[in-house]
Parts: C-alpha cells; structure tokens; sequence
C-alpha cells in the first residue's frame, strides 16, 4: 500500500491525492481532517467517526457497532472509542447517554457483579479449604506428635529393661566371681591347712598319722563332691527355670491364639444369619424339647446366634440324658449319623416323660399342670398328681361317730 498513490475525494468535489510515501493511517487521519475539518474524533488517531455534532454523534455510534467497523479494533481500543462517543452524547445530546450504552453499563455492572460473587464464593470455598487443611494438619500433627511419644516412651521402656537386664547379669556375674574367689580362698586354705596337718606331729605314730591323712583326704573328696552337686544343683535349677518361662511364654502364645480363634468362631456365628431351613429346624427342634420340659417346668431352651440344629440338638437334649438308662453316659457328639441321632433322642425324650411320669415324682397333695401342643398346634393342657390336691375342696367335712349295739342283740 505504500507504493501507491491514493486520490481522496474532498467535499468541494475534487480530489487530493496522497503520496506513496504516507501511511494509511495517516492518509485516513489526514483525509477525515479534510473531510470534516478541524472537529473531534472519536477515533482520533486514524481521524474516524467525529462527533463534534448530533448528527455526527449518532452516526459514529451506529457505525462503531456496526461488525466490519468494530473488528478493526482491539477490545481496549474499541472500549476507549465508545466511552468517547458516550461523552460527546451526553454533552450534545442527551446526559444520561445512548439507551444501548445504559444497556451495555449495566450489562457490564452484572457482569462485574457476577464476577464480584464468583470471586466472592471463590474466596470463600479458598477459606473454607484452607480452614479444612489447616484443622486436618493440626490433627496430623497431634498424631504425629502422639506416635513419636509413644515411640520415646516405647524406646524409654526398652532402655529401662535393657539396663535392668544388664544390671541383673552384672549382679549375677558379680556373685559368681564372688562365690569362686570364695570357693577358691576355702580351697587355698584347706590346701594349706592340709600341708600343715601333713606334718607329722610331735608323738604321733606312724599309724596314726596314716589314719590322720586318710581321714583328711576323704572329708576334703566329700567336700569337692558336695560342692560339685551344689553347682550342678544350681544349674539345673536355671536350666528348670529358664525351661519354666519358656513353657510359659509358649503356654501363653498358645493361649492368646486359641482366644483369637475362638472370638473370631464367636464372631462369624454372631454375624452368620440362618438360613429358612434352619430356622424351621429349630423350631420342630424347640417344640420336641417343650413337650418334655413341661414335665419338669422347665423353659424352653433357645438357639444361641449362629448356632446349628444339630449343635442346639445335643445342647437341648442334654439336660435331659440323665433321666435315660440306656443313653445316660453316651456322648452325643460322637453321634453324626442323623438317623441314629433322631433315634436316640427319640428315646431320651421318651424315657425322660416316663421319668416325670413315675410315681413320686409329683409330691403327695400336690397337682402339677402340663401344657403342650398337638398335631394342629392347640394347646392341651393335662394335670398329673394327686386327685385330692383339688377334689378335698369339694368334699364333705370328715365325721367321727360310734354305734351302741345293746346286748342280747347280737
């Protein structure tokens, strides 16, 4: 473009033509001071859109909205155009602005009133955050701080115990050095005594003397032997001792594992649920039972949680084995064929009744009421005992009387 010459039309009808060597802006800015003359732009940089008029005014507004007029500009540089026609409107024209302009204020004011509130909630979800990691921090630090001391104090704890384990052997060492220098100074002396008493003394004979050395040498044998038992005493007293503890800790691991395994059995029985079958099983189980624990006004026994029918079986049915001569003493749970099972139950529950059955079993005077359910599920209710526990209210009072026979009349 700056190769070419540009002709501008002017108003007077001619034309001014702009050399090569002039820019386009300057052609433009130049061109709209010739056009309009020496008048305020809007765009005064490139001589476009004055608005020293109302006709101009309105004019410059429309076309700075207009897309091919607007493109040509940056956001900023089409900001500060529009705020200089909306100052020369309001000075010219009209002081509250063009109506598009109050729209596009507060078009532009709920803009920054919404960015204001984005800003606003941003801030606050960045509070709240901060607040969250801050207090989830301090509790970090808490526990930190919590497993450090009780890391110290663990390694306090083991400080103490291996200084009391070192002093323990030290006193131990010390007293077995002690006991040898002991040990050792009795068998110095003994050995001196001995030399001593070697020689022979002054009107001893020859035998006895011989009798002498003889009879020093064996007490001095009996005390070396007794000194060796001693220690091999002691020793196996340690050796008992250590076996002891041993046994123990091993006892207690044991102990501790065989209680893990049984809380978690405990456990899983606690959260098992029974299954339809089993709670029917139960229940025909419990009805069995109540029909003999009637005899004896005993209540029903109720499953324990997670326990099976056959173990509530063997449970329920215990209390009543004693009553039966022939199952008395048998183990149930050795029983696992189901058929025999029922059998032998079958036969507890028989001879227990006939055991509530027995007389003397209902004390004299006494009735004793019966409940159970038939085959329908109604309720029977029987007596057993003595009649006269009820019948003696209705019956007449005892009477005591004498006949008078007159003799002859036998």
């Amino acid at each position: 473009m700056n190769n070419v010459t540009l002709f501008v039309p002017m108003e007077n009808g001619t034309f001014e033509m702009i050399p090569p060597d002039v820019s386009d802006a300057e052609s433009e800015k130049a061109s709209g001071e010739k056009k309009y003359g020496d008048v305020k732009f809007a765009d005064p940089e490139n001589g476009k859109y004055p608005i020293d008029t109302e006709e101009h005014i309105r004019a410059a507004w429309n076309y700075i909205h207009k897309g091919k007029d607007a493109d040509k500009y940056s956001s900023e540089k089409l900001a500060e155009v529009k705020r200089r026609i909306v100052s020369a409107w309001k000075e010219h024209i009209e002081k509250s602005g063009p109506p598009e302009a109050r729209e596009d204020a507060m078009a532009e004011s709920e803009t920054k009133e919404e960015k204001r509130e984005e800003k606003t909630e941003d801030s606050a979800g960045e509070r709240m955050t901060k607040v969250i990691m801050d207090a989830m921090e301090k509790r970090f630090d808490a526990f930190s701080k919590r497993m450090d001391a009780m890391e110290a104090d663990k390694n306090r704890r083991d400080a103490e115990k291996k200084e009391e384990e070192d002093c323990a052997r030290r006193d131990a060492e010390r007293r077995d050095a002690e006991r040898r220098d002991a040990e050792e100074r009795e068998k110095k002396e003994r050995e001196d005594a001995k030399r001593r008493d070697r020689a022979r003394r002054d009107g001893e004979s020859e035998e006895e003397y011989k009798k002498r050395c003889d009879a020093e040498e064996r007490e001095e044998k009996e005390r070396e032997d007794r000194a060796r038992k001693d220690a091999a005493r002691r020793d196996a007293e340690e050796r008992d001792k250590k076996e002891r503890e041993d046994s123990e800790r091993r006892a207690d691991a044991v102990s501790h594992a065989e209680l893990k395994r049984e809380v978690d059995r405990l456990r899983n029985l606690m959260l098992k649920q029974p299954t339809d079958d089993d709670r029917n099983a139960l229940a025909d189980i419990r009805e069995r039972i109540a029909g003999v624990a009637s005899y004896y006004d005993d209540a029903v026994p109720t499953p324990l949680p997670g326990e099976s029918p056959i173990a509530f079986r063997r449970r329920a049915i215990s209390k009543y084995q004693p009553k039966s001569k022939n199952f008395a003493k048998i183990d149930l749970a050795t029983i696992t064929d189901p058929e025999a099972f029922d059998a032998i139950e079958a036969v507890i529950i028989q001879d227990a009744v006939a055991a509530a059955k027995a007389p003397g079993v209902v004390p004299l005077g006494t009735i004793r009421e019966r409940k159970r359910h038939d085959e329908t599920g109604r309720v029977i209710t029987e007596y057993e005992g003595d009649p006269r526990a009820w019948t003696s209210a209705f019956a007449a009072p005892r009477m005591i009387g004498s006949l008078n026979v007159a003799k002859g009349n036998a």
